[in-house]
This record gives structure tokens, sequence and C-alpha cells, in this order.
């Protein structure tokens, strides 16, 4: 249970989650600390034994944690506006990458919105028009060497999303999601293979999309071209080809007001078409047969075998519920959600 006395109280809220496969280590990324446990499932919510693992300086809201997929001792958090954080020996965490490291010169430092970490431990932090890239290990002291990728020449928007996977034809296959483009002024994807350049126009455009709030969720895995990407604001989008081209599998309109900012969506390891999602006020979602099929705007089958359920739970998960975020165990296909601060139910 995250609970107010452990995690700072009703105004905190949880952006983010990460499970590691084989201790079970999970990590809150929220807006007065980052937590971390090694004790998730205990059954007295006392024995979980939550600490923290970056209480930081400046805003302390954390976007995103990333769990090294190879080494559970670790764990990375991208504040808001200061740093990428790592936590290796169970004490609070040091910046071991300041943005003032790696923006533009002349340029201060920007807000991370989007991250991704692959297989390999490499780490890809979104902020402002640019991609930036771990060139060396990010958790040495010092955050190691980074690299640019800039999307400034396509798109004008922030990067609110990043992902890169191995293509089915051993593609590396890199997605930046933007909060906006010049040609539409609405968000889009962004993709490009390998050290390529970026097209000018986005594989797919966002309607509504128009800012950093509107977070953006990429579910992807080394050695298939079954993508999943979910936009709050539009809806949840499926490739068959790596990301070449995007259909709209289940269309979804969220009020502009901050309900715009909560949209998440985790995908079951062992079950890749199983996806759960959440957005708005909405609840919490189960998606089956995702790979096929769509769906209508209220989640009933439009065609195919595809089918989404409402997952509720008497005093604990409401169908009115805001989720802040979520995370599946890959071993076990335990599901892990998060209620906000503001959910009628209270955080938890």
């Amino acid at each position: 249970s995250l609970s107010n006395n452990i995690l700072g109280g009703p105004a905190h809220l949880v952006h983010d989650l990460d499970i590691d496969d084989a201790t079970d280590t999970v990590v809150s990324a929220g807006k007065s600390a980052t937590w971390i446990t090694q004790n998730p499932w205990a059954t007295n919510p006392a024995n979980v034994g939550w600490r923290p693992f970056v209480r930081q300086e400046g805003s302390g809201i954390s976007r995103s944690v990333l769990i090294h997929p190879a080494d559970s001792l670790k764990v990375g958090a991208a504040d808001v506006d200061r740093a990428f954080y790592t936590w290796t020996d169970g004490a609070e965490a040091q910046p071991r990458c300041h943005l003032a490291q790696i923006v533009d010169a002349g340029v201060s430092p920007s807000a991370i919105y989007g991250s991704f970490i692959r297989p390999s431990g490499k780490v890809i932090l979104g902020r402002e028009t640019t991609m930036v890239v771990s060139n060396t290990d990010p958790w040495q002291v010092g955050g190691g060497t980074w690299v640019k990728d800039s999307l400034a020449s396509v798109t004008t928007g922030d990067i609110i999303g990043v992902a890169e996977f191995i293509s089915d034809a051993s593609d590396t296959i890199v997605l930046a999601a933007s909060s906006g483009n010049d040609t539409t002024g609405q968000g889009g994807i962004f993709r490009k293979v390998g050290a390529g350049a970026w097209p000018a126009t986005p594989a797919q455009s966002f309607p509504g999309v128009t800012d950093h709030q509107n977070p953006v969720t990429f579910l992807a895995a080394d050695g298939s071209d079954l993508v999943f990407c979910l936009a709050p604001t539009a809806g949840l989008y499926r490739s068959a080809n790596a990301g070449a081209s995007w259909t709209l599998i289940w269309p979804k309109t969220v009020p502009t007001g901050n309900q715009r900012w909560y949209g998440r969506a985790a995908r079951d390891p062992a079950t890749p078409a199983t996806l759960y999602v959440s957005w708005g006020d909405a609840g919490l979602w189960q998606v089956t047969g995702a790979d096929a099929g769509t769906l209508n705007a209220n989640g009933t089958t439009a065609t195919g075998t595809i089918t989404a359920a409402k997952l509720t739970q008497p005093g604990l998960l409401a169908a009115t519920s805001r989720i802040g975020a979520i995370a599946v165990d890959a071993t076990t296909s335990d599901l892990v959600a998060c209620r906000l601060a503001n959910d009628p139910l209270g955080p938890g």
C-alpha cells in the first residue's frame, strides 16, 4: 500500500513504476520523492519496507524510473527539471547526469518527459526537441557520456515518449513522440531506422496532443514488429510493422483539463497481446487480443476478437479511478497499479 504517511501525504502523485523480474524490486516515482522496496508482495503493508531512493531538490518531481534489466541494484530516476539520478547501494541516490551536462550550449536545462532503457542498460531520455542517449554506463561516477539526437528540424514540440527496439528484420528502430510539429500543429510519432535521419513528417499524428503534459507510452520489445502506443488525448494505437504505420485501435477523447495528464499503459510480457490501459478518470482496463481488431470508444469490440474489460475492486479500485502508474511482473504477470492523490478513493 502506497499510503499517505509512506509517500509524503496527499500531495504525492505517483507518475511511474518499474519492477525487476528477478528480485521483485519495485520503484515508485512521484512528486515528493522516489521510493524503492524489495518486498512489494508482503501481506501486511507495514512489512513492505518502502525507503527513499531520491528526495529531489527543486520541484522534486520524477516522471519516470528505470531498473537495469541485468542488474536490479542499478536504478535510475529522471527528475523533471534537475538530473538523471542513479541508485546502486541502497542509500539515497546521487545525480549522475545533471541536465546541464547534456543540453546545447546556451540552452538552460529543461524537463525530461520521456525515458526508455534497453536490455543492455542503454538509457534514452527526451527533453525539449532533443533525445539524449547514454554512450557509456550512466551509473558510473560522473554519469558517463551522452550523445544528443535532435529532432529540432522536424518538430517544435517536446519529446514526451521515446523507445528503441530491434525489429523482426534485425533493424534498430527508434521512436519519438512529440507534443507538436511544424506541419500539423499536432503531436505525432516520429520514426527512424538506426542512425538514419529523422523524417520531415511523423508516421502518425496525434490530434489534441499539444503540450508536454500529455504523457505518451510506447510498448515495444526486441524481436517483434508489434508495437503499441498510448496517447491519452487521442487513443491507443497499434503498429504491425515496427512503427512504420499505425492503426488507431481504441479512439478516446479526454477532456482538456488536468485529466489529460493521466494516461498509462503496460504490457504483459508473458502475453504480449494483453495490455493494461488507463486514461483520465476512466479507471483501469485490461485489453486482450490487442494484436488484431479494434474497439469502440466505450470499450466494446468493433472489429475482430479484441476485448476490453474494466478492472475494479471494492475499496481499492473504482470505475472512475485516476491511475498514475502501471507495472506488470514478467515472471508472474502480477499487476501493480497506483491511484493518484486526487482519486475518488484517495491515493493507494
